[in-house]
């Protein structure tokens, strides 16, 4: 009877086999989730590329309208000094706008270049007013022009900061999403020079691929990732995750 019953109950089934086939599959799951999150990785890397360009594009966008309207003044202005071209009265006036400028380009943080136009518009401007005491109103309004288009020179010069060639020629201003380390240089090997709170406002002023260089409201700077930051100019998009920014600060 014990024999008849052993004949008649089912082999056992073999479960290493089944083990392995478990096993291979997870591995197999496991590899396309790695795929996917390297695939994510790269879609978020060029997706927060894409906001940078599309931020230093309307910077330089900002830059070119400045200049445009500035040009357009300079044409007002000088359509207006035409009107009484060569007039004692119309120097004197040009004379004492020369000297209103020339107080304010003196007022300004000036390096060595602009500091030798200042100096010869100022030259200029000296030797104008020795022609208007001559009587020489032609004399003296050829000299204003000539000590103005040393203003000009000294205004198209870009301060020799290190930033001459700055992504952002006008400055962007963004937000922290969150709390972040502001470093010397770009890269999470630099050393931290400070913390900026989540919300705080800052201009960026450069960038280096994903690192932006920004000013503080406090007037420090440094470098900060740009995953932690989002653009208050354009529309807001969850371009980072707490879990990104944590790595990148």
């Amino acid at each position: 009877m014990e024999k008849k019953r052993d004949m008649d109950c089912p082999p056992a089934p073999d479960i290493s086999d089944q083990t392995e086939e478990l096993q291979q599959i997870i591995s197999n799951l496991e590899k396309q989730l790695q795929t996917t999150k390297n695939r994510y990785r790269a879609r978020k890397h060029e997706l927060l590329e894409l906001r940078l360009k599309l931020a230093e594009r309307e910077s330089r966008n900002r830059q070119l309208q400045q200049s445009l309207e500035q040009a357009i003044q300079d044409v007002a202005n000088t359509k207006a000094r035409l009107r009484n071209h060569f007039s004692r009265a119309g120097t004197v006036t040009d004379l004492a706008e020369l000297r209103v400028e020339l107080e304010s380009a003196e007022n300004r943080s000036l390096d060595i270049r602009q500091q030798q136009w200042l100096i010869r518009a100022k030259h200029y401007r000296d030797m104008a007013e020795e022609a208007l005491a001559a009587d020489n109103h032609e004399g003296a309004r050829y000299l204003t022009n000539r000590a103005r288009q040393a203003l000009g020179q000294l205004k198209s010069i870009q301060p020799d900061n290190g930033d001459s060639h700055a992504a952002f020629p006008v400055p962007v201003t963004m937000e922290t999403r969150l709390a972040g380390n502001v470093r010397e240089f770009p890269g999470l090997g630099a050393r931290v020079l400070f913390t900026l709170p989540a919300h705080a406002r800052v201009s960026a002023i450069d960038r280096q691929g994903l690192w932006v260089k920004v000013v503080a409201a406090n007037g420090n700077s440094g470098w900060i990732h740009f995953s932690i930051l989002r653009i208050l100019s354009f529309p807001d998009t969850d371009a980072s995750r707490p879990e990104e920014t944590r790595t990148a600060s």
